[in-house]
C-alpha cells in the first residue's frame, strides 16, 4: 500500500465521507467503493487499485510483485521524459523541475513535470499510455485541480489542451 496527497491519479474509486486517517471506517469505505466499482464493471477490476479518499490524498494498492515493476516503470518513465526534453530542445530545463509520476489506477502512465519557480506543471504521457482516453481523463483532473500547465511550442500538443474539453470529449466519443 501506497498513501500520498500530491500526485496526478486517475483513481479506480472515489471514498464520499473525509474520515480521519487510518480509522476502520474510512478502511471499510474504500473496501466498498472498490466492491461497488468491480461489480459495475467501471473501473476497478481486481488487482492493483487506486483511491481517491475525500480530502485525504489517494491510497494505492499492489499486488505481490507490482512494486518492482512500478520502480523500474519510474525509472522508465523519468528517462523518456528527459530524452523529450532533449528533443524539443528543452534539456536545460530539467535542473528547474520537480518530477512526479502520473498514475491511472496503480500504474504509472506518465510524468508530472512541475517548475520549482514559476509553478506550472508539464504533463508527459508514455508512448503505450496514449491514444485511449487517458490523456482526455488526465486534462480534466487537471482542470479540477486547476494547475497551471506549461506547454513547449516544440512539443506540438497545443491544440490538445483545448480549453473546450467537453466538446473534444464529445468529438473522440464519436
Amino acid at each position: 500500500m501506497l498513501h500520498f496527497h500530491q500526485a496526478l491519479v486517475l483513481e479506480d474509486a472515489t471514498t464520499t465521507f473525509p474520515y480521519p486517517c487510518g480509522c476502520r471506517e474510512e478502511a471499510e469505505e474504500i473496501l466498498a467503493v472498490l466492491a461497488a466499482s468491480a461489480t459495475n464493471g467501471r473501473l476497478y477490476r481486481r488487482g492493483g487499485f487506486a483511491v481517491r479518499m475525500a480530502d485525504h490524498g489517494y491510497l494505492l494498492g499492489f499486488v505481490s510483485g507490482q512494486s518492482d515493476e512500478l520502480i523500474e516503470r519510474w525509472r522508465t518513465a523519468k528517462q523518456a521524459y528527459l530524452a523529450h526534453l532533449r528533443d524539443v530542445g528543452q534539456e536545460e530545463r530539467a535542473g528547474e523541475l520537480d518530477l512526479r509520476p502520473i498514475f491511472a489506477s496503480a500504474s504509472i502512465i506518465g510524468v508530472e513535470a512541475i517548475h520549482r519557480a514559476e509553478g506550472w506543471s508539464s504533463l508527459y504521457l508514455l508512448k503505450d499510455s496514449r491514444g485511449g482516453g487517458l490523456g482526455e481523463r488526465l486534462i480534466a483532473r487537471a482542470i479540477e485541480e486547476k494547475l497551471l500547465i506549461g506547454v513547449h511550442g516544440d512539443c506540438q500538443v497545443e491544440e490538445f489542451y483545448d480549453p473546450d474539453i467537453e466538446k473534444r470529449q464529445t468529438e473522440v466519443a464519436r
